[in-house]
């Protein structure tokens, strides 16, 4: 009596172990685009539980699932339409599921760049800040202007050039857009009329017409 009550504990010991490992199914599967191209790192989860996994590189994935109870599952992929199904599995089953994923467009929102900028092919903008970098005894913004393509000048000691073949009396200094005047000094190349340190920005208009400069060579 007493190896039978024994075998019947026994019996129900090991029958509660085994229950739990058999209350699952599997899903497995692979993932595809609508070409039939394997697509990888697709999330499948199982919303009920927060649980999932990924398919490889081949488009493969294999799922663990509680059995015997409804579940959701979604299947996710950047770029592509989601998909949810729900299962119902016997404890032990394990089904197939090929799962094709829709591909979607995103459409952005209308977007307007815009830009001011001055559209003069002949103007060219000098940073003062060159004139560190210039080999001249002769330190200032002439000693820039005077390495452009098109300058030329007859001394380096001087401060006047010409541009293009022009006389070297056809060039205007403007600052802040007033005209500098140039005394005779200055027109025969003995000083300069603009101060380097002073300046933030300097401009050459090379052959340049127009209303408010009028004719000029530089």
């Amino acid at each position: 009596m007493k190896k039978g009550f024994s075998f019947i504990l026994i019996l129900m010991f090991y029958s509660g172990i085994v229950f739990p490992q058999n209350n699952t199914a599997v899903l497995y599967g692979k993932i595809t685009n609508k070409k039939g191209i394997p697509l990888e790192l697709v999330n499948i989860i199982i919303l009920t539980e927060k649980t999932g996994t990924t398919t490889n590189e081949k488009g493969f994935y294999k799922l663990k699932v509680p059995a015997a109870t409804k579940i959701t599952v979604q299947y996710s992929m950047l770029g592509y339409k989601t998909i949810k199904k729900q299962f119902l599995l016997k404890p032990g089953e394990i089904k197939e599921i090929a799962i094709v994923l829709e591909s979607t467009a995103n459409t952005l929102n209308e977007v307007s760049i815009s830009d001011i900028q001055q559209r003069n092919n002949n103007l060219v903008r000098i940073n003062p800040r060159l004139i560190q970098t210039v080999p001249s005894p002769n330190i200032g913004i002439a000693s820039i202007i005077k390495t452009l393509p098109g300058v030329h000048s007859n001394n380096e000691l001087s401060s006047q050039y010409s541009v293009r073949g022009g006389n070297y009396d056809e060039n205007l200094v403007y600052v802040n857009d007033i005209e500098v005047y140039r005394p005779f000094l200055v027109r025969s190349g003995q000083q300069e009329a603009i101060v380097a340190a002073a300046s933030q920005t300097a401009i050459v208009l090379s052959m340049h017409w127009d209303e408010n400069n009028g004719n000029i060579a530089a």
